[in-house]
């Protein structure tokens, strides 16, 4: 769940000075490809691998920002948005709806990044991130779909580390909403932040957000892990054979 958060923080860079991360993503791709297919040891091809991963990551976020143009400057996108905004519950409904869709919470947070670089939000940043903020929690819920998929076909405890998953993002954002209703959450961000909120941040403010999430999640969950592990075990119950 913390480790996700580094696609956010690969959008906002490009927010920063017009620094464009997709100048990286061919040389990435054409090292890493050499070296996975040319690599007489077994660590050089585990780093082409790497490499033409990141190579590919960053060409996919440089191709939904092109994608993403036309709709940053559609009035109707950004009324829709500014609309599903002001309702915070609504927000998260659909971040958790378009997370499902996409199977990939790093993806849906890229685009409200993106959208939100170019207005989608409104140009009052401060209340642009205030809007963000429940998608990203609607999009820690989403992720969850992922894993619950995979275990439909899995044993038990495969199961039952899906079910935890979704309770750990769940109660999270059920301990969150608060915060967000409140305006707590927003201004913990700009609390966290050093530099100045606007065009060239908000990315980066919307990417410190979702990490406040996730990483706070942890702090209050691993002591709870135990408790975790017997909701696990009520939603997937343990078989006779299995307490044999």
């Amino acid at each position: 769940n913390v480790g996700t958060t580094a696609t956010a923080w690969l959008v906002s860079v490009a927010g920063f000075g017009g620094f464009k991360i997709e100048i990286y993503a061919l040389p990435a791709i054409g090292l890493g490809f050499l070296l996975q297919v040319g690599g007489r040891r077994r660590w050089l091809k585990s780093v082409g691998t790497i490499l033409l991963g990141f190579g590919l990551l960053f060409l996919g976020i440089e191709y939904l920002k092109d994608a993403f143009e036309p709709l940053e400057k559609s009035t109707g996108v950004q009324e829709m948005f500014v609309r599903y905004g002001s309702h915070p519950l609504f927000a998260v409904l659909v971040g958790w709806g378009i997370t499902m869709l996409v199977q990939s919470s790093s993806a849906s947070i890229a685009i409200v990044q993106l959208l939100a670089m170019g207005g989608a939000f409104g140009t009052n940043w401060q209340v642009a991130l205030d809007m963000a903020i429940p998608f990203v929690l609607g999009a820690n819920i989403g992720t969850t779909i992922t894993a619950q998929l995979a275990a439909l076909q899995a044993n038990r405890t495969a199961r039952r580390a899906a079910c935890a998953h979704t309770a750990f993002n769940v109660l999270g954002t059920v301990i969150a909403y608060p915060c967000v209703l409140l305006g707590w959450y927003g201004v913990l961000v700009d609390f966290l932040t050093p530099w100045q909120l606007d065009k060239g941040t908000i990315a980066a403010s919307i990417a410190v957000a979702h990490t406040v999430f996730n990483i706070v999640n942890s702090i209050i969950f691993l002591p709870l892990a135990a408790l975790l592990e017997k909701a696990a075990f009520k939603l997937v119950p343990v078989r006779p054979s299995e307490s044999a």
